[in-house]
């Protein structure tokens, strides 16, 4: 075994109490170099903070409510890399060696974690205050920044309270802040600001090539899905074919009472989605283009068009068959004796609905059949062949 992990250990665990909060904590380790022996006494003094303020906010309920989140649980279940601020440490070596002893007491670390977070509660509210204003452009990325900084802040405060120090209930919120950058993606009044909304997370991505969003309704506008794709790809850094790309991004639209709700998907070539951006447009940002009924969205299958027999051989697949819709699941010809059972209309995704497929099977389009009858009795090769003039095997196309 790892003799670093061999030598994690606590030696020493003591909270001294000052007003009821206070404490301090010490913790040791060794290694076969003094970096090592350091790193492996920080580890286990970041580990026993972070179980010992998990435990603090289990237990009060003001702290879950106002700073446990689920991200910061599972930072402080896990971590061993919390910021210790103000802890210090003593290397001894013998035989060969480095024992590291380290140590964090309230006193020495809260006036630093509380400049900590006052300079990062101050860059909370420059970046919330840039987010208000009414230019989607500057204010989603300051707010997208504005959710990291509030991460870190949130986790230094869980540590500072648990320390003693006594901090004021943040107003600015991940609820607030998503909300917010919702409210944003949902108002362009131009096509030029949802392009710029979108390419923003992808900017900085090389090799990208960008195909145009495909209608998912059964109504598409054909003049938009190619301005939009040309306007995208120029905030990005295109290659000219898929095949030079690392990168490619999928789109789809769906025309709603509400305006264009548009989302991109951006993969790598094994179909995998790494990152998504959507934003909705408001009727006035398309406000001349034609709407219409898109025929490959919106296919029909029918009874009358899923077979086109040859004429000569009509009679024996419709003489006796009922056309429209029934009441009855099957029927049986009296003349053939074949049953069919009645399938009724519906309506059904066809394509890549799960976002597995290839590039080009990408396109994910509805399918609406018409009510139509299918027959449920088996034709042998002899029949077929009689009808067709060949083996079944032999007619793939």
């Amino acid at each position: 075994m790892n003799r670093l992990l061999l030598g994690l250990w606590l030696s020493l665990m003591i909270p001294v109490v000052v007003n009821g909060q206070q404490v301090s904590l010490r913790a040791t380790g060794d290694g076969l170099s003094s970096e090592e022996a350091q790193q492996a006494a920080l580890a286990e003094l970041s580990f026993r903070i972070a179980a010992n303020v998990e435990s603090q906010i289990n237990s009060i309920q003001e702290l879950r409510n106002e700073e446990f989140n689920q991200t910061s649980s599972q930072w402080l279940s896990v971590t061993s890399e919390l910021p210790l601020l103000g802890s210090t440490i003593e290397i001894t070596e013998k035989a060969g060696t480095y024992f590291a002893t380290t140590s964090s007491d309230a006193a020495t670390s809260l006036p630093l974690y509380e400049v900590r977070i006052d300079k990062l509660t101050k860059e909370l509210d420059d970046s919330w205050n840039i987010g208000t204003i009414s230019d989607p452009i500057r204010a989603i990325p300051s707010l997208k920044a504005a959710l990291l900084v509030l991460e870190e802040l949130k986790l230094l405060r869980l540590i500072t309270r648990y320390l003693g120090a006594e901090l004021p209930q943040l107003i600015i919120s991940f609820t607030s802040i998503n909300n917010r950058i919702k409210q944003l993606q949902q108002n362009p009044q131009i096509i030029e600001v949802a392009v710029r909304i979108l390419a923003d997370p992808w900017k900085d991505h090389e090799k990208v090539y960008v195909y145009p969003p495909l209608p998912s309704g059964s109504e598409e506008i054909a003049e938009f899905a190619k301005v939009f794709r040309s306007q995208l790809a120029s905030q990005l850094r295109e290659v000219s074919r898929p095949a030079q790309s690392k990168f490619i991004l999928c789109g789809e639209y769906i025309i709603t009472g509400q305006g264009i709700d548009l989302n991109y998907r951006l993969q790598n070539w094994k179909g995998e989605t790494l990152e998504t951006s959507s934003v909705r447009l408001v009727p006035v940002a398309y406000s001349g283009l034609q709407v219409k009924t898109s025929p490959k969205t919106n296919s029909k299958i029918t009874s009358k068009t899923a077979v086109d027999p040859d004429s000569s051989y009509a009679s024996l697949i419709k003489l006796s068959k009922p056309e429209g819709t029934s009441s009855k699941s099957s029927w049986i010809d009296p003349v053939t004796k074949m049953e069919y059972r009645f399938i009724p209309e519906r309506q059904f995704e066809m394509g890549d609905i799960f976002g597995e497929g290839n590039p080009d099977e990408k396109w994910v389009r509805n399918v609406v059949l018409d009510p139509y009858w299918v027959s449920t009795t088996e034709v042998t090769q002899q029949a077929w062949k009689r009808v067709m003039g060949k083996p079944a095997s032999r007619n793939a196309s």
